[in-house]
């Protein structure tokens, strides 16, 4: 989440010199987050959270658990600096484009799959939002396949940037004791996403992106400046609620 936070805070800047941001990524160990918008005291069962680490996404959406078969995807872009590709446009369009990369993403590991053209009527229930877990909601582009629900984002804007995330549950869906209610999935047993399935799939979601956006994207690692401004950005999500952290206080529209 601090890399996700900090890659915002990159496309935030006037002179960005990348204004669209890919990344790949799983959770070792795992961990609950939940949406800024969601009630702290509903978004799960604390009693049951143990050692788990919890953190308030600096984006919306609802509450789950990221367990170590996970892969996670976040883009961060600049629209007004990508106006012109399909990502330039209104929340709706952005949302459609993106789940278009990820159900061509999913068809390239053999997963069959479709993203949901509306929300589900409980949706709009203002209880259900914040006590329901993220898998056991259907929101608007959010991807299914046969089994169930296999794709949840979630996603911000602030002025004419965006960050969208999401957590892409190709092994099934890990229960958790704190969130209960998960809907549509079987008990299955973890197994951890290796180097291997993480950098075939990195090229994959590269290369699908790539095409979907019509502009190209290097394979790159953070240089040392950048790895010590993830780092500190890290110390502020371990030691600060997002109110303190919040990105938007420091962002002029």
């Amino acid at each position: 989440m601090a890399v996700d936070e900090w890659l915002l805070t990159q496309v935030m800047r006037t002179d960005t010199e990348c204004p669209l941001w890919l990344r790949l990524y799983s959770w070792l160990p795992g961990a609950i987050t939940f949406g800024r918008n969601q009630r702290e005291q509903s978004a799960m069962d604390w009693s049951k959270v143990g050692d788990t680490a919890v953190i308030r996404r600096v984006t919306g959406g609802r509450a789950l658990y990221h367990d170590p078969s996970e892969l996670t995807y976040a883009i961060a872009a600049n629209l007004e600096a990508v106006e012109g590709t399909p990502l330039g446009g209104s929340i709706a369009q952005t949302g459609q484009v993106i789940s278009e990369a990820l159900v061509e993403f999913l068809r390239l590991r053999g997963l069959e799959s479709q993203y949901m053209r509306h929300s589900s009527d409980e949706n709009a229930q203002p209880d259900f939002f914040h006590k329901a877990p993220c898998f056991a909601s259907h929101a608007r582009h959010e991807i299914k396949s046969a089994t169930g629900k296999v794709v949840a984002s979630a996603q911000r804007r602030i002025g004419g940037v965006l960050l969208q995330h999401g957590a892409i549950k190709i092994g099934g869906i890990v229960r958790h004791a704190a969130l209960s209610g998960i809907g549509e999935c079987e008990e299955v047993v973890s197994q951890a996403v290796t180097k291997e399935i993480m950098d075939t799939d990195g090229e994959r979601l590269r290369l699908v992106f790539e095409q979907v956006l019509g502009v190209p994207l290097l394979r790159e690692a953070l240089d040392e400046n950048e790895v010590r401004a993830v780092e500190k950005r890290r110390e502020l999500v371990r030691k600060k609620r997002l109110e303190s952290r919040e990105i938007l206080n420091s962002y002029r529209v």
